[in-house]
């Protein structure tokens, strides 16, 4: 970190201190800033109406008590407007309570809209600040141990001191514990006999589960309405904690993944639940792949390649390759899977799989070119270079609808050249994602037969939002200049997905988690946005 941004890192701080202390007041004649530092302070701001419930919006109320005369003033008045300019933005602050009216210790706020993201953490006594909020609505979101989660939309108007009061429910707390028949750690026995490192994790909520849910590339399935505090390392059977949202009665389910392993109804007043699994049912239900790798150019086993199979969340080295250039995965658990394959000095290959429950996947042969950087230069409008993010997904790899790689990206020089790793001949999509919300995107081959460039345009927000069935899963194609990709997003449950774009014309398909073509059309991209709903 440079000197000037630890500066103002430590001015920023000494400031929030300050004003936590403008706000609250400091106690017993201890130092402002060493109150707010050590100890949630006495005084707050008045108490604002209760937070709405889940999923309603609430408008936040200004600050208008009086500040003690010999407080520090960072503002003119409590009444003072939002001001772009203002790195403090909206001051919100508040108290988190419980549904008794008592105070919420060190419960976490989270405040997102669009791009921003904004935190932070009530005190012993339930009280909180949060900074550079600005005007609009927001998604809050506030957790503790042993409370339901509360999300609410809100919004923030252009008052520079704003208050809001959150109440939260008391969640019931259920243990969870998997076995075998002779009472042995389930978890233990899948990691040493079947080396199967994917977490088993536990859902409840108030109606019978399905045998299997919508399958995704992330380790877990996050479904239904109670929330999961998994055991870190688990033994004697015990897996972790069920936070019901309710009161049981209730059902609670025991997945891998997007399967469910088994599921039991508990009653009133059972805090604990107990699964009896057999490791030979759980190893029915494990996939495997196959794949040969060899040099494109020469088409012979290519020595010293690794293959990989992972989920999303979880990295893997992969395996080597052997003289032949084959490799088999064992013991991987259903659900779609990061296929990762490279060798030094060529391309690395990298695309999503499907794995069928006691299935084995042949991915045939593979080959891979000698490493081919593709290079090229980010401009702004007016033609000159611009920093931003660079990202890009390999068209050759993509042979089913899948979303775009987007954990990748490139440095940026001075002069806005870039040179994109691991990339080897083909056609590839490319983007570019500047900090102020410009966008420009483009498909290339490589070698290209003149230089790439990519010139910035205003973004433009295409919104997807899709059904709210957790059996179903969307992938969103959208399309450019001769109908090859330029972005894809697969939308996973209730959530939706927002691509940046030019302005411009788009088509697009919809397929589920088959591969089924089950919408198609074309958006017309402005600079207000658009909406696309998935049917």
């Amino acid at each position: 970190m440079s000197k000037l941004l630890a500066g103002i890192v430590a001015i920023e701080a000494v400031v929030c201190a300050v004003l936590c202390a403008a706000v609250f007041g400091p106690r017993d004649g201890v130092d402002a800033a060493a109150a707010v530092a050590t100890r949630p302070p006495d005084a707050g701001p008045a108490a604002a109406p209760a937070a709405a419930a889940n999923g309603t919006a609430s408008t936040l109320t200004p600050v208008t008590e009086a500040k003690d005369a010999a407080a520090p003033t960072l503002r003119e008045s409590t009444r003072a407007k939002y001001q772009p300019d203002d790195l403090l933005g909206v001051m919100l602050t508040g108290m988190v309570r419980w549904r008794d009216g008592s105070p919420v210790d060190g419960a976490s706020l989270w405040a997102a809209r669009d791009k921003q993201n904004v935190s932070g953490e009530a005190g012993a006594d339930g009280r909180f600040v949060m900074l550079r909020l600005t005007p609009g609505e927001w998604q809050l979101t506030v957790r503790t141990q042993g409370a339901v989660d509360h999300t609410q939309a809100l919004v923030v108007t252009d008052d520079a001191e704003q208050t809001l009061d959150v109440t939260l429910d008391r969640s019931f707390p259920v243990r969870v514990l998997a076995v075998t028949a002779d009472g042995k750690d389930l978890t233990t026995i899948l990691r040493t006999e079947l080396d199967l490192h994917d977490d088993l994790v536990a859902a409840g909520q108030s109606n019978a589960f399905p045998d299997r849910f919508a399958p995704t590339d992330y380790g877990v399935v996050f479904v239904g309405d109670a929330k999961w505090d998994s055991e870190r390392n688990p033994k004697d059977g015990f897996l972790g904690t069920l936070q019901l949202a309710s009161a049981p009665p209730a059902h609670v389910a025991l997945l891998l993944r997007h399967v469910v392993l088994d599921q039991q109804r508990i009653e009133p007043k059972q805090s604990e639940v107990r699964f009896v699994v057999a490791p030979d049912a759980i190893q029915k239900l494990l996939g495997s792949a196959t794949v040969r790798v060899v040099d494109a150019a020469t088409q012979q086993p290519l020595a010293g390649a690794r293959v990989g199979l992972m989920t999303s969340n979880r990295f893997s080295g992969g395996q080597p390759v052997d003289a032949e250039g084959r490799a088999r995965v064992e013991n991987l658990s259903p659900g779609r899977m990061i296929l990762a394959i490279g060798a030094n000095d060529y391309e690395a290959l990298r695309t999503t799989v499907r794995i069928e429950p006691g299935r084995t996947l042949d991915l045939g042969t593979i080959p891979l070119a000698k490493v081919l950087p593709l290079v090229g230069r980010v401009v702004d409008a007016a033609g000159k270079p611009a920093t931003a993010e660079v990202r890009w997904t390999e068209l050759k790899w993509r042979h089913t609808p899948t979303e775009f790689v987007t954990n990748r990206s490139a440095r940026i020089e001075a002069d806005g050249t870039f040179s994109l790793w691991g990339t080897g001949p083909g056609r590839i999509a490319v983007s570019a994602h500047a900090a102020d919300g410009q966008v420009a995107v483009g498909v290339f081959d490589n070698p290209p037969p003149q230089p790439v460039l990519l010139q910035l345009q205003p973004g433009c927000q295409l919104k997807i939002t899709r059904p709210k069935d957790p059996l179903r899963t969307f992938t969103v194609t959208v399309f450019g200049p001769g109908r090859q990709p330029v972005a894809a997003a697969t939308l996973e449950r209730e959530h939706p997905a927002t691509l940046s774009l030019p302005a411009g014309r788009y088509p697009f398909e919809v397929h589920d988690d088959t591969d089924r073509l089950t919408q198609s059309g074309e958006v017309d991209l402005g600079t207000g946005g658009a909406s696309l709903e998935v049917r």
